[in-house]
């Protein structure tokens, strides 16, 4: 039988942590990560001997993978390596949706503890979606409009809009 998560346990865990956590732990991305490991290393006594040291420790490796570069990509400034290190991330947790998949029709886990993982993975990918959407946002370029209302004798209104570049405008 496997120990079935509580989402209400795991949430009251994240706040709790949240509060006493270093600077670079407060990032939702890295904790979603921690608790992701935390869960499955739960799931992973549970597993088959014969699973374990195969399956169950790709899955592992592949959580500590994504947090490693989580880190790594939170300490960095340059946009790029950022964007890489949150690309690698993006293909290791594809990865380990395919192996939590096996490990859920190989009956290593239960459909339910399945869910919960696919869950908090379809968490993760959101917040490194929303990460590498928010780093390779290209600013437009200001541009300046000016718009002149002509009045004509007709009681005819014409309007015209002008689209300047700022570096033009003086």
């Amino acid at each position: 039988e496997t120990k079935e998560l509580d989402h209400e346990w795991v949430y009251r865990e994240r706040e709790r942590e949240r509060e006493s956590t270093p600077a670079l732990r407060k990032i939702p991305l890295i904790i979603s990560l921690y608790h992701l490991y935390r869960s499955f290393h739960e799931c992973l006594i549970t597993f088959p001997k014969y699973e374990r040291y195969g399956l169950g420790a790709n899955c592992q490796n592949e959580i500590l993978e994504m947090l490693r570069l989580a880190l790594r990509a939170a300490g960095t400034s340059k946009p790029e390596e950022k964007a890489t290190h949150l690309k690698e991330a993006s293909v290791r947790l594809d990865s380990l949706r395919l192996l939590l998949n096996l490990c859920k029709d190989c009956r290593c886990i239960s459909n339910q503890t399945y869910q919960q993982l696919d869950s908090t993975c379809s968490e993760i990918g959101r917040m490194l979606g929303g990460w590498l959407k928010s780093i390779s946002a290209v600013p437009e370029r200001r541009r300046t409009v000016v718009r002149v209302d002509v009045v004509r004798p007709v009681g005819v209104e014409v309007h015209l809009t002008v689209v300047i570049p700022a570096a033009q405008v003086q």
